[in-house]
């Protein structure tokens, strides 16, 4: 899971809780693809077999426990807890669940899980809890196991079992998969005789919620290619078939979830060249995604802004990830870019022409938007319509807000937005929806922080960066100096970052010149030039900012959306 930076716990939460913003654990996507590697296991086992994957929350926790059929409950890769286990709340906080509240939530349960594998490291003390409850068949992992290895146990333990072997067995065959034996592995805590009668043939079946309809570009699957999936692919995530089932599969997607995409033809067709500047893997800026993800759940405008370059588009595409995946505006989420769109009849039009609705005026537009109240737009690149007619952009955006739906803005321009700029039209709004201010949120964008700057060049450079080669001149002059212990924190305190200020475009620029230079190299170039050279030349080898123009979609109907 993801850890806070140094000093993230000086921003103030406007939650009123802890005083703190905490990390977001959805960007690492070791979740989506330990689960996506055990449907493909178990599809070829001709079984019927219903598997369902859910955010593990203490509702969704609850529910799983609440079954009667005893259920096999699987938990993907969450952070380590000891203490019990990782969850999540509504923005993504992570919400530990104490060893205390599990045995008490076990305890009150009508029925134990069939068997509970537990993938988060330092997860035997949770595994015992459910063991003394009743659960006779509990896995657990007590140190470090990489991603690949977790995956091939998984399937190699569920592939077994399903089978026909005795959980010991399954577990025996899982161990012997690894090409070597790992010292604070996987551990079996029970194993009962039998987990009762085998699946009869059939198909897998996956029972998963449904996800919204999104017309979002750029997005990423779980870290490779760029994924393009239209609306109308929303209601087939995984395109498995359907059948009977006997036995339920239940994915624990825990804190540190990743992205589901949909798969078939639109991944393949899309090759594309990533282009947002934080890359395929989305580092860095945890606080600002919880600010981000807190505002739009609660505010009826949110507004990103900052200079070119600083990632605010990998920051929504994140988020409205996150939001989709959580269900939280099941409607759909949309975006649709304003470029140069000076004039508000010309956002207008661009707006009905991207969500395929007549858009003569206002109160048209409005009037079918009310459809979809729970929904959210995205406009990006406001920045023009702002500047140039802003009472007339503003009385725009609150004809849009009488119909429900929520907005997320997104701008270059340093000219705020706030709730002032609403007062007006909202004293000329006869309509009787909006009875209330509009609330309002912005935030900023800052440079990223060292830790995160270097996190990230590590994340985009296309080969193994080394400590040693990190040595600053003047260290290397010292007598007796070593290389720091590990590459990331001789990173983030290394000129190289201080000089790349921080903007994920420069860093992006950096681990592209990386790929056929030395550190020492680069940074002696660098040396050489001013920063406005330094400018341009980055803005020269860097592709154009990325645009959240929209895919050709269309809103689907509410009642496709289950709304």
């Amino acid at each position: 899971g993801d850890r806070p930076s140094d000093g993230d716990a000086t921003r103030a939460s406007p939650t009123g809780g802890d005083g703190s913003w905490g990390p977001v654990a959805f960007p690492k996507r070791a979740g989506v693809r330990c689960w996506r590697a055990l449907l493909e296991a178990l599809s070829p086992l001709g079984v019927s077999l219903q598997v369902q994957l859910e955010i593990l929350t203490r509702r969704t926790l609850a529910a799983a426990l609440d079954q009667q059929d005893r259920p096999m409950l699987h938990l993907l890769p969450a952070p380590d807890y000891a203490g019990g286990l990782a969850l999540e709340a509504d923005a993504g906080e992570l919400s530990p669940l104490p060893l205390e509240e599990l045995r008490a939530m076990l305890a009150a349960a009508p029925s134990t899980p069939s068997l509970v594998f537990l993938t988060a490291r330092g997860s035997e003390p949770a595994g015992r809890a459910f063991l003394e409850a009743g659960c006779e068949t509990v896995v657990a992992l007590r140190g470090f196991l990489p991603e690949a290895d977790v995956t091939a146990f998984s399937a190699a333990f569920y592939t077994a079992l399903l089978r026909g072997a005795a959980p010991r067995e399954a577990f025996e065959a899982a161990s012997a998969s690894l090409h070597a034996p790992v010292a604070g592995g996987f551990v079996l805590i029970g194993a009962a005789a039998s987990l009762g009668p085998l699946p009869p043939p059939g198909e897998l079946i996956d029972v998963s919620p449904k996800l919204c309809p999104w017309n979002l570009p750029y997005v990423t699957d779980d870290g490779g290619s760029p994924s393009l999936p239209p609306p109308a692919a929303a209601a087939a995530e995984f395109g498995l078939a359907a059948s009977s089932s006997r036995r339920e599969l239940r994915g624990g997607r825990g804190a540190a979830g990743g992205r589901v995409a949909v798969g078939g033809a639109e991944e393949a067709e899309a090759a594309a060249s990533e282009q947002l500047a934080h890359g395929a893997a989305f580092v860095g800026r945890h606080l600002e995604l919880h600010e981000l993800l807190h505002s739009c759940l609660t505010n009826q405008i949110t507004c990103v802004y900052g200079a070119k370059g600083y990632g605010k588009s990998a920051l929504i595409l994140e988020a409205a990830a996150y939001l989709r995946q959580r269900g939280a505006f099941p409607h759909g989420i949309f975006c649709c870019s304003l470029e140069g769109l000076r004039r508000t009849d010309r956002v207008r039009a661009r707006l009905g022409a991207t969500l395929h609705f007549p858009a003569r005026s206002n109160d048209e537009l409005s009037t079918h938007l009310a459809q979809y109240n729970c929904c959210l737009l995205i406009l990006d690149r406001c920045e023009a319509a702002i500047n140039a007619s802003r009472p007339q952009f503003v009385f725009f955006l609150h004809s849009l807000l009488s119909a429900g739906v929520r907005l997320l803005l997104c701008s270059n321009s340093s000219s705020l937005l706030a709730a002032d700029d609403f007062a007006a039209a909202h004293d000329a709004d006869d309509d009787a929806r909006m009875t209330t201010p509009v609330s309002i949120y912005s935030i900023t964008l800052a440079p990223m922080s060292e830790r995160d700057a270097a996190l990230l060049l590590i994340e985009l450079t296309e080969r193994e960066l080394d400590a040693a080669e990190l040595l600053d001149e003047a260290a290397e002059r010292a007598a007796g100096s070593s290389a720091p212990a590990d590459v990331l924190t001789a990173l983030r305190r290394h000129e190289l970052i201080a000089r790349l200020g921080g903007v994920p475009t420069n860093i992006q620029w950096a681990a592209c010149r990386l790929r056929d230079t030395t550190v020492g190299a680069l940074l002696a170039e660098l040396r050489s030039l001013k920063p406005s050279q330094q400018a341009r030349l980055v803005k020269a080898d860097s592709p154009a900012a990325p645009d959240l123009a929209p895919l050709s979609s269309s809103l689907a109907s509410p009642r496709q959306t289950g709304g």
